[in-house]
């Protein structure tokens, strides 16, 4: 949606401007009052949703800057929009002098801020423009598909506790249910760090015990040239997935393209 609806949230000077209102205005008023119902400023939800992707670093910096983990659930379009209005109100008595339109925001940016987050959100951001594009054909929506994406991804965990020296990496399908399991930061939290157990929705008979610490998930390797970690990555990740699996690691519609 953010490629299509509005690329202005790659700009620069909107990044910025958006970081400033997250960790001043967002971040502090659901911490004092958390409300997984109310829908951000999609400037903010932008910045929110990149963030969160980085599970480590959101952990560390809302303890920094709030001194909690603020929560986070993804919502329905028609629950977004139901519950729009009723946002815009939280918003503008919790940030009086924040107007919620962004573009409203924009407009009177005068001051530079400096961030409060260790996390480098506004590199992150540019990186999520490739991810998207990647996961942006239709059948990344078909319910089938993702089901499946499901099945690998639990697979993928398991891997992942096997081989956890390892540099192991994704394909696409489930690298997205990846992606919506940590937009849950404190289940996702929970899941790594107190050894919960993710079951496979599709199979009731069989479950995966999650322990240990938190999953990082690291997008910032990118490079594809011979030898690079990432290659290096998905070399082991295909011999590790044939031999537990007894099936193909590569899936027709989820490899770079």
């Amino acid at each position: 949606m953010i490629d299509r609806k509005a690329p202005v949230l790659y700009e620069k000077i909107v990044v910025e401007n958006a970081i400033r209102r997250y960790e001043t205005c967002w971040l502090p008023a659901q911490a004092a009052k958390p409300d997984l119902n109310s829908i951000p400023p999609l400037d903010v939800h932008w910045i929110w949703h990149t963030h969160m992707l980085s599970p480590t670093h959101y952990r560390q910096d809302c303890m920094a800057i709030c001194g909690t983990v603020v929560d986070h659930k993804l919502l329905s379009a028609d629950e977004i929009q139901q519950r729009y209005e009723q946002s815009v109100s939280s918003w503008n008595e919790l940030c009086p002098d924040e107007p919620y339109d962004f573009l409203q925001s924009n407009a009177r940016v005068r001051e530079t801020y400096e961030q409060k987050s260790k996390y480098d959100i506004a590199e992150a951001v540019q990186r999520q423009r490739n991810f998207n594009y990647q996961v942006s054909l239709p059948h990344f929506t078909a319910p089938r598909f993702l089901a499946d994406a499901i099945d690998r991804y639990v697979n993928f965990l398991q891997l992942k506790q096997t081989y956890s020296e390892q540099f192991l990496t994704p394909c696409y399908d489930f690298d997205v249910v990846w992606h919506t399991h940590q937009l849950h930061p404190l289940d996702y939290l929970r899941d790594w760090s107190e050894g919960l157990v993710v079951a496979d929705p599709l199979n009731p008979n069989f479950s995966v015990a999650i322990f240990g610490s938190l999953l990082k998930h690291d997008d910032s390797v990118n490079d594809r040239s011979n030898g690079s970690k990432l290659l290096k990555g998905e070399a082991i990740t295909k011999k590790a997935w044939s031999t537990h699996f007894k099936e193909g690691f590569w899936r027709r519609g989820c490899m770079y393209r």
